[in-house]
């Protein structure tokens, strides 16, 4: 079987559980993505309440990491664009602007750069809408 993502060494890969459904959609799309471009995908912070963090989405299991090590600037903003265009619906709502962002790249000085997805919280009984990415996507649509 052909391995399609590495995960930190001190991320619990058990945390994959507690991911919210439309966090492990994106997930799963993150790492077709990335994958079908020949792209690493190495996980770098799933489920984790850091003292300093700006909002709880890794902790409430909306959110997750990946080191953008071996991607140029040209894939991460393609990345960028794509998933903010066709994953906005389940997004997480910015709280300075109130747009949805799927996909963040932060460039934290003194810090490690990375992508951030995020969700956001969907009520309890409420299901996640259906994406136009259930439709099998042609790789030519990701740039």
């Amino acid at each position: 079987m052909k391995k399609t993502f590495d995960i930190k060494p001190d991320v619990d890969i058990e945390d994959l559980m507690f991911l919210q459904p439309a966090t492990l959609y994106l997930l799963g799309a993150f790492v077709v993505y990335a994958n079908n471009l020949g792209l690493p995908v190495n996980i770098t912070s799933i489920c984790e309440d850091v003292q300093g963090r700006k909002t709880r989405t890794h902790c409430e299991g909306r959110a997750f990491d990946v080191s953008v090590r071996g991607w140029n600037l040209l894939d991460i903003q393609n990345a960028v664009a794509y998933f903010n265009k066709n994953f906005k619906d389940i997004g997480a709502i910015s709280s300075s602007d109130h747009k949805a962002r799927a996909l963040v790249y932060h460039k934290i000085p003194g810090g490690i750069a990375h992508f951030h997805a995020q969700t956001r919280l969907f009520p309890e009984g409420k299901a996640v809408p259906m994406l136009k990415q259930n439709v099998k996507c042609n790789q030519n649509d990701w740039n």
